[in-house]
């Protein structure tokens, strides 16, 4: 348990940041909306949603005055029942945004329309026009799971308003270049029309796109002269290196209104040091033309321009563009030389490059040079999350060119960030969609400033270019995510604020360079071509052409790299079936290592269905139930849908509406998908009943079968961390927490983390091995072993923690200062195994604390797992993803994905080796955030592959270690589980929300969240793609099905808090009903209260199912089905002894705070129920106390009234009372 949940605070995970789209995105759509005509080749520029989103706009009145408003109506209508946040934005005729109005949880039900107003309140000084309206559509929370944007979807006309009051705005630099230290003069000038009250921004924007000074000046602009403004920065030591601008902006007072922008008032260069000449350029490359020759050259850092010397002759004064030159009027077939230097501070000159020298190709009229050439505008923002190069070509030669000869290529860099690119663009060619084509390729050998390119590419319906005529292409392009692209080394981007000839993009007629210069490639192999992947049930054979002077290739696997390698080939095995596996490639030759390939994704074959749809939510009203769903890994035709029994067919719909229901009726559904008329697996039968809110004493009925759904019960799911009353008949103990991360068996010795400022002591001897505080406890593992001598006693299962972290504590000195962080003398090692004979005595002085030889040790003394006093269980450390938080002085950087999984696999063949029989428990995650992503490790993004969550990656590679030693070695999939449920603003284990009315009715309903698809709440759990694992119980079990069948499942720390009221026993009765009806495993209690409020209540729940009567009579230990009819307000649990149907135990719960139940109960089956007794715990007290029995029960058919907030037990029987 780490002590901050106690404290109930979270640590949200930095995930990657989804942004929403930028500006440049939503004006280039509505710009090329109002040109007519917009394409999205391929992927389209925003992520794609499983939900088919329609939506549309309506103004009213669409004629407004400035100083009035206008309401705009947004209705969203998606195909699936889901949560959407709108994002209206509201733009000028020259595109610049004038208003932005975000609502967020949205509640859209699938298929109906759902309509969202808006208000725009119009400034009195807006200039009159027309203003477009554009919006988009993304999941709750910026979630990129819905990502649609509707430009120009209406407008609104305003009159009366005024023009913008600024004129115009310029900048000068003194001096134009500096270096560190030095002092930089910003002179700017805003011009308005009229006396305006504003406020003006200067900005120095450096070359990465950093603004690295902001100035502010609030006042009045006067009409009559230029309104002057100056700022000064000094250099700092560190600046980036290069050209930066000048922003001069203008604000209404506000802040509300831009009356003006200019993003490129003016620029100057920083160098970083003066008296040193600029060092050559590199990388100088030169193209031949047959009339013409195409220089480039690396940036140098500080330059502020280059010179270039053509032939011994300096060029013509601003003939060199940033790093580029073109010399033309050149006869064919002759030589010409080049050298080139940058130019400083003060037009101080560097060192000239080496001489290139060049021929230009003789004239065969077959590639003239310039038969074409491109223009590009990059703009200026180094930083963005999205690329916007806008394109012209030209035709510079004499005759037509047919333009699908013509491809064009744009350099730039992902900068080392492997995902998915999306482009939409625009274009003045007819039928744009059919007749242009736009596609990334990675390059096989990088160069250092692009390892990606843009082609652009024509079909035949594009026609032809005329001598002199033009086409023009504009584009927005975004990864996956949104995040930033950094641009400041990227070979074709140069800051161009219009279209102007561009060397650094090439472009090509029949294949054959006809403009620009190519990057220069590093010295590197190229990766392979004709990567080919073959599946098999349980394996993947990698096939590749082989590279020319390739001496090995390495194979990246899932995220892990196995090389090198000898051949062309490789086959990943121990794969499970009907599971995608991805695969990159690289070269290597000598000491040169290549980069990866592009991803080959494949899925191993062997699945003998297709899979049940998964990701299944419901939403529910007083009158209809309606199901959304996802579409399984599969090739799917449509979806059949079983609701109460009959089997409808839902067509290829993810989505169906119950409706016409009557309130508080329950109905049943399950999903197949099929494909043509194939059909799959169903998914589990969904209990779902219509919504009712009680008024007055209200009927619940509930169906109970006692042949139905049967199954075993696990015992271990009345288990607990701590004993509470000291009855409490507990059938497994677990010895855990934080504490057992550093424990050392040997000594005893223990630290306590940040729980307690670092101490070390033997704190786990006395307080979990019962040795007596005045006694020194230095036996060998008798912190353990005094433990599981108590669960002996108890008959309960023991599960105790070993070490896998890296160290434990030394010694019982007290304070660990962080000078002392591991490795220190404070700390040993701690290894899985000993790989030498065992001692029952263990030297201290060895350096090394083993693992296997504790488990000797206890088995040598208890007997294996498999006797009856042997320990059955062994969990693998404890909440591994914040070990660094808890044990900063002993695992001080952050877990890493396969760190904790290669540990833990290492640890489970150690235990096995010893005691085959036991079973192995991990990886005792530390809440959602360990489930998703093991808390950010850092390895994590490479590991995902095709993943869902670290959780899938745990089982699977535990099972493939599994089936390589013939022996299963991880036996259940353990988690903490703390729920972040709020009501009222207070979290449900806070003790502050114990007595507060809205914290409790969240409580009574939190537990839902294990099982019920129609459950939500306002936490960051169910919002965006976070939301798709829940209910959770389900996605565990899909994830192990998937995964590694047969694996069992435990909470091994869980509370939903209130532990000494009716409301924190009744969520506890809750619970333990849910854990036995899912199947869970074991379920171990974690108290977090203290001894003064004590956990009564909690206790009460338990001895429902383990002593309801105080003789030790229990629940059964099968699973028969029960349903209600009103899961929010009440909740039953059914089962019977598996080899006597003469008993049923019911468990029923009324959780309404204001009303008394009648439970209307209705048995199936062919044994006939006569008598039934009833124990319970009320509000009124945690005892449990017997109540008056079921007065009559006819064809098995009886009504029992259960007060507000009661839970119970009845018992009935086949025999008289």
């Amino acid at each position: 348990m780490e002590i901050f949940k106690r404290k109930g605070i979270h640590a949200m995970p930095s995930l990657p940041t989804l942004r929403k789209p930028g500006r440049l995105l939503r004006l280039a759509t509505a710009a090329a909306l109002l040109l007519g005509s917009i394409g999205f080749p391929g992927t389209q520029h925003h992520a794609r949603a499983e939900a088919r989103i329609e939506a549309s706009a309506e103004a009213t009145p669409s004629i407004v005055e400035a100083g009035s408003s206008a309401n705009v109506d947004i209705t969203v209508t998606s195909s699936e029942t889901t949560s959407v946040m709108i994002d209206l934005e509201l733009f000028d005729s020259s595109l610049n945004r004038v208003k932005q109005i975000v609502v967020d949880n949205v509640a859209v039900t699938a298929g109906q329309p759902a309509t969202v107003p808006f208000r725009w309140d119009v400034p009195a000084t807006l200039a009159p026009g027309r203003y477009i309206v554009s919006f988009g559509v993304f999941g709750a929370g910026w979630s990129a799971r819905i990502n649609e944007w509707f430009a120009a979807a209406a407008s609104i006309t305003v009159t009366g308003g005024a023009q913008s009051p600024v004129l115009a705005s310029s900048a000068a630099v003194s001096p134009a270049g500096a270096a560190y230290g030095d002092t930089i003069v910003v002179d700017a000038a805003v011009t308005v029309a009229a006396d305006t009250e504003a406020v003006t921004e200067l900005r120095l924007i450096g070359p990465d796109g950093a603004e690295a000074l902001t100035r502010s000046f609030a006042g009045t602009l006067r009409a009559a002269e230029p309104n002057r403004f100056r700022t000064e920065w000094t250099v700092p030591e560190g600046a980036a290196a290069g050209s930066y601008a000048v922003g001069v902006d203008v604000y209404s007072p506000d802040r509300l209104g831009t009356y003006h922008q200019n993003r490129e008032a003016a620029r100057f260069s920083v160098t970083p040091t003066t008296g040193q000449p600029l060092p050559a350029p590199e990388h100088v490359q030169a193209v031949p033309f047959p009339t013409a020759v195409d220089l480039s050259w690396s940036a140098v850092p500080g330059a502020t321009g280059y010179e270039v010397e053509a032939d011994g002759v300096a060029a013509p004064a601003g003939g060199a563009t940033e790093t580029a030159y073109r010399h033309e009027g050149l006869a064919p077939d002759t030589e010409h030389a080049y050298r080139v230097r940058a130019v400083g501070i003060g037009g101080a000159p560097g060192a000239w490059s080496e001489p290139v020298q060049v021929r230009t190709k003789p004239d065969s009229g077959e590639n003239p040079a310039s038969a074409v050439k491109v223009a590009v505008k990059t703009g200026t923002d180094a930083s963005t999350p999205m690329l916007g190069p806008n394109f012209r070509i030209v035709n510079a030669s004499r005759s037509p060119i047919a333009l699908s000869d013509v491809k064009v290529r744009y350099y730039f860099t992902i900068d080392g960030e492997e995902k998915p690119l999306s482009i939409g663009f625009w274009s003045s060619v007819p039928d744009q969609s059919r007749n242009v084509s736009a596609s990334f390729v990675k390059m096989p050998t990088p160069a250092a400033d692009a390892d990606r390119y843009l082609e652009i590419g024509f079909a035949d319906g594009a026609g032809t270019l005329a001598p002199g005529g033009d086409v023009v292409i504009n584009t927005w392009i975004n990864k996956s995510d949104w995040s930033n692209f950094d641009q400041t080394n990227d070979y074709s981007f140069e800051r161009s604020t219009d279209l102007s000839d561009s060397l650094k993009t090439t472009a090509y007629v029949s294949g054959h360079l006809s403009w620009g210069q190519e990057p220069v490639l590093l010295d590197l192999p190229p990766f392979p071509s004709r990567i080919a992947a073959v599946p098999a049930d349980t394996s993947v054979a990698l096939t590749w052409e082989p590279v020319a002077g390739a001496t090995g290739y390495d194979v990246m696997a899932d995220g892990s790299i196995v090389g090198p390698l000898s051949e062309a080939s490789f086959t990943q095995q121990w794969l499970a079936p009907g599971t995608r596996h991805t695969y990159y490639v690289r070269t290597r030759s000598g000491e040169r290592t290549g980069v990866w390939s592009p991803a080959v994704t494949v899925k191993t074959t062997g699945l003998p269905n297709i899979p049940a749809p998964a990701n299944i939510k419901s939403q529910r009203t007083d009158t209809s139930i309606a199901l959304t769903w996802s579409a399984p890994d599969a090739e799917i035709t449509g979806y059949d849908i079983e609701v109460d029994g009959s089997v409808l067919d839902a067509g290829t719909s993810t989505s169906y509406t119950h409706e016409g229901l009557e309130p508080g009726s329950r109905h049943t559904y399950r999903i197949r998908a099929k494909q043509d008329a194939v059909p799959g697996t169903w998914s589990a039968l969904l209990s779902l009943n219509t919504t009712y809110t009680p008024t007055g004493t209200f009927d619940v009925d509930i169906e109970v079968d006692p042949s139905a759904d049967r199954q075993p019960i696990s015992p271990y799911i009345y288990g607990t961390n701590d004993d509470l009353s000291g009855v409490d008949r507990w059938t497994a103990r677990r010895m855990g927490g934080n504490r057992l991360t550093t424990y050392n068996w040997e000594n005893n010795a223990s630290n306590s983390g940040d729980d307690e400022a670092f101490h070390s002591d033997r704190y786990v001897a006395h307080y979990f091995g019962g040795v007596p505080w005045s006694e020194t406890g230095d036996e060998p593992g008798v912190g353990v072993t005094g433990f599981h001598e108590r669960s002996l006693a108890q008959g309960a299962y023991t599960l105790t923690t070993l070490q896998t972290a890296g160290y434990v504590a030394k010694d019982v000195d007290g304070y660990v200062t962080q000078a002392e962080t591991a490795p220190s003398s404070r700390w040993v090692e701690v290894k899985p195994a000993k790989n030498a004979p065992f001692s029952l005595t263990p030297d201290l002085t060895d350096d090394a604390v083993y693992m296997d030889e504790l488990v000797n040790l206890l088995v040598s003394r208890f007997g294996n797992a498999s006797t009856a006093t042997g320990v059955r269980g062994y969990e693998i450390d404890n909440e591994p993803g914040i070990w660094r938080k808890t044990h900063a002085y002993m695992h001080p950087q952050p877990a890493g994905a396969a760190e904790v999984l290669n540990k833990g696999i290492a640890l489970a063949k150690a235990v096995k080796n010893v005691d085959p029989h036991a079973e192995l428990f991990g990886p005792a995650a530390f809440g959602f955030d360990d489930m998703y992503n093991m808390f950010l490790a850092s390895d994590w993004p490479a590991l995902k592959a095709n993943y869902g969550w670290y959780l899938d990656y745990y089982l699977d590679r535990f099972r493939a270690a599994s089936e390589q030693e013939n022996r299963r070695l991880l036996d259940a999939l353990d988690i903490h589980w703390y729920p972040e449920t709020t009501g009222g603003g207070i979290r449900i284990q806070y003790q502050a929300g114990n007595d507060n009315p809205e914290t409790n009715k969240a409580r009574l309903q939190a537990p839902r969240q294990l099982w019920d698809t129609s459950y939500t709440e306002d936490t960051w759990f169910f919002k965006g793609d976070y939301a798709s694992f829940f209910p959770l119980i389900p996605s565990l079990q899909r994830s192990i099905d998937t995964y590694n069948p047969g694996t069992k499942i435990a909470f091994t720390e869980y509370n939903y808090g209130a532990e000494h009221n009716i409301f924190g026993g009744i969520a506890q009765a809750d619970v333990l009903g849910i854990y036995g009806k899912f199947n869970v495993y074991m379920a171990n209690f974690w108290r977090m209260t203290d001894a003064t409020l004590g956990s009564a209540y909690v206790s009460a729940a338990f001895k429902l199912y383990t002593d309801y009567d105080g003789a030790g009579s229990k629940f059964g230990d099968t699973k028969v089905r029960a349903e209600t009819s009103d899961i929010e307000n009440s909740s039953v649990y059914g089962s019977v002894y598996k080899d006597d149907d003469d008993k049923l135990h019911l468990i029923v719960l009324n959780k309404n705070t204001d009303f008394d139940m009648n439970a209307i109960v209705n048995i199936a089956g062919d044994t006939a129920y006569k008598s039934a007794r009833v124990w319970a715990f009320d509000a009124s007290g945690p005892a449990i106390t017997e109540r008056q029995p079921v007065a009559r029960i006819e064809n098995n058919k009886l009504v029992y009234t259960v007060p507000k907030l009661t839970a119970c037990h009845i018992v009935l029987s086949a025999e008289p009372q």
